[in-house]
């Protein structure tokens, strides 16, 4: 009996979820699932990586979505600007991925104001929010009261 690629397409989905995260990386980078691979695929690397916080395998996440280009679209870029900065705990790699997004939404700039307000150079978090191109929203709020709680800057708060 052949399977339909319909099937193998399907079972290919299901082995890669249970996959462990190098080998995950390892079946996208060899082209085992798709070629470039899908957003859910990236998306489920990603959230992988973020659980796991480890500093070089995220950067090498990071680096093959940089070949394929897929940091600058919307949904990945506003995820790899949440999880550069919480595995790495680098805010330089969010915001270049922030700088490089061809459309910003709120999210995106949250998750760069938040990256900042949880660093060591919180008070980025107030540039980034005077120059918001969106409405604050409560999320906003809530990172620019951890970002003055962690400067002691009860004025601002």
């Amino acid at each position: 009996m052949h399977n339909t690629s319909e099937e193998m397409f399907l079972y290919s989905k299901w082995a890669f979820q249970k996959l462990s995260l190098e080998e995950s990386l390892a079946s996208l980078r060899d082209g085992f699932i798709t070629l470039p691979p899908s957003i859910n695929e990236l998306s489920f690397v990603l959230k992988r990586c973020r659980k796991r916080k480890e500093k070089s395998l995220t950067l090498s996440v990071y680096a093959y979505i940089c070949e394929l280009g897929l940091e600058r679209e919307r949904s990945v870029g506003n995820y790899l600007v949440l999880m550069l900065a919480e595995s790495t705990g680098c805010v330089h790699y969010s915001r270049q991925v922030f700088d490089r997004l061809k459309v910003r939404n709120e999210l995106s700039w949250n998750s760069l104001i938040n990256s900042y307000a949880n660093s060591s150079t919180p008070q980025h978090a107030f540039t980034m929010y005077e120059n918001m191109e969106f409405d604050p929203s409560g999320h906003t709020f809530v990172a620019i009261a951890k970002a003055c709680a962690r400067l002691r800057d009860l004025e601002r708060g």
